[in-house]
């Protein structure tokens, strides 16, 4: 995976070796979606793993409450998109794109984040994930 993205005050570029396992179906009945298995981050990469911490977890989305928080829905807390939230995100790029007069001191959950770049609540004005099969 390849991850670009860029806030007002830096870009960033991301390499990591992603290692996909879906598995759904009768055989998995107690797994509840997709998961997520990562590894391969590339140690000179400045953006930070903010991968690790989804490691392991389902595809969550608001109407398909798998992530790790009790009393709500991490995807509907962040933005509204699926992703594989843990309790709730270190990557949050299903986030909502931040307005443009958003005061500096903001500190919201609900828009695009990589929290292991530049810490919490460094929003991200745009965002490019490519991903390819080995």
């Amino acid at each position: 995976m390849r991850l670009r993205a860029a806030s007002s005050r830096a870009s960033l570029e991301y390499d990591q070796q992603l290692t996909w396992n879906p598995s759904v179906g009768p055989s998995n009945y107690y797994k509840h979606g997709y998961e997520l298995n990562v590894g391969g981050y590339n140690e000179s990469s400045t953006a930070g793993d903010a991968m690790e911490y989804h490691n392991g977890m389902d595809f969550s989305t608001y109407d398909g409450d798998n992530d790790s928080a009790t009393g709500g829905s991490c995807s509907e807390w962040s933005g509204g998109g699926g992703w594989w939230f843990n309790y709730c995100y270190y990557s949050n790029p299903t986030g909502i794109y931040p307005p443009a007069d958003l005061p500096d001191n903001t500190k919201v959950d609900h828009l695009l984040e990589w929290r292991k770049w530049q810490g919490y609540h460094t929003y991200l004005s745009s965002l490019i994930m490519m991903i390819r099969p080995n």
